[in-house]
């Protein structure tokens, strides 16, 4: 037999083992571009390895997920109740309240928003690290509560 003979009837027999390979391989290069990325910073907390995020596992309702899901991966626009928020990332907006850049984290640092943030995250002091943390169902939730709060405020403006 040659080669050309023998090499589909290989890698049919194999093609489990090739694929699995192969699935790895590219997750990994992916995981390694995200890690140096310069436009999406906050891609450097993605954990190493393929495996689903816990809070996916956690039975939380879909809404939440959404949320959470957007904010780790986005970081520029949500969607939440029907609406979408251009939070301003990639242009240079100002916030209408205090003049500093418009950006998901500004939100969190944002003046205008001391009381949401003290009613929902009083103890919050890494936005980043918050969102891209396995926390509990509880903080999850006061997570979302605030962004809705926030949003519909700065919507009604």
């Amino acid at each position: 037999m040659y080669l050309n003979e023998i090499l589909p009837i290989y890698c049919f027999f194999h093609r489990n083992q090739i694929l699995n390979q192969l699935r790895q391989d590219l997750g990994a290069e992916d995981m390694k571009l995200a890690r140096q990325s310069k436009t999406v910073p906050h891609y450097q907390y993605i954990v190493n390895g393929l495996k689903a995020e816990k809070y996916l596992q956690k039975n939380l309702p879909n809404y939440i997920v959404t949320c959470i899901a957007q904010l780790r991966l986005n970081y520029s626009i949500i969607y939440n109740k029907g609406a979408w928020y251009d939070l301003g990332m990639f242009e240079q907006t100002m916030c209408v309240y205090c003049g500093g850049s418009n950006s998901l984290a500004h939100l969190f640092e944002c003046q205008s928003n001391s009381e949401e943030k003290n009613k929902y995250l009083p103890n919050c002091s890494d936005f980043i690290g918050l969102v891209h943390k396995n926390i509990k169902i509880h903080d999850y939730n006061n997570l979302y509560y605030f962004l809705c709060s926030v949003l519909k405020f700065k919507q009604k403006k």
